[in-house]
């Protein structure tokens, strides 16, 4: 019976040119799907329920100490339908000559990241320690940078940073 590494290895990654980095990702979802089922996956250990379990079974495991996100899992799941539905195109007979049909299981939900935002004091300290020299006022809905001569704000919209400014990988 043909495993799911071999498939991989033989078959997707060379008809579908996956680069070596997103043969290694497969990799990684097909050894966590070893890990679940305690011995090398092969096309017989592709159904819905089996697939379902490992989904859960990925949310509440931990790995190497860390707890998984639902984004890793919905990367999971989506990987081993990849695979699962190459595979059912190809029509290959599983080890009792039964045919492998396509996923029907659910891909679990990953929730948007809530974006990463300073506060108004976080922010000042910020302003603060970018410029030290330009002086700032501090007001209710964020930081505002002052004219060092008089004290006034000379253009409030160009010089208001927003303390809800989101920071991160673009914006998230």
């Amino acid at each position: 019976m043909q495993t799911l590494r071999e498939l991989l290895q033989d078959r997707i990654a060379p008809s579908r040119q996956y680069s070596e980095r997103t043969v290694e990702l497969y990799t990684q979802t097909i050894d966590q799907f070893e890990r679940f089922l305690g011995h090398e996956p092969t096309l017989d250990d592709l159904d819905d329920v089996t697939a379902a379990k490992f989904c859960k079974w990925r949310l509440t495991t931990s790995f190497r100490g860390k707890t998984i996100t639902p984004a890793t899992v919905g990367k999971d799941s989506t990987q081993l339908k990849a695979i699962w539905n190459f595979a059912a195109k190809k029509r290959p007979k599983r080890s009792d000559g039964t045919d492998i049909e396509f996923p029907d299981y659910r891909t679990p939900t990953i929730p948007k990241p809530r974006p990463r935002a300073f506060n108004a004091e976080d922010l000042a300290k910020l302003v603060k320690a970018a410029a030290p020299s330009r002086p700032y006022r501090q007001t209710a809905s964020g930081v505002v940078l002052v004219n060092q001569a008089d004290g006034t704000v000379p253009d409030r919209r160009a010089n208001r940073c927003d303390s809800r400014a989101a920071v991160g990988r673009g914006g998230h």
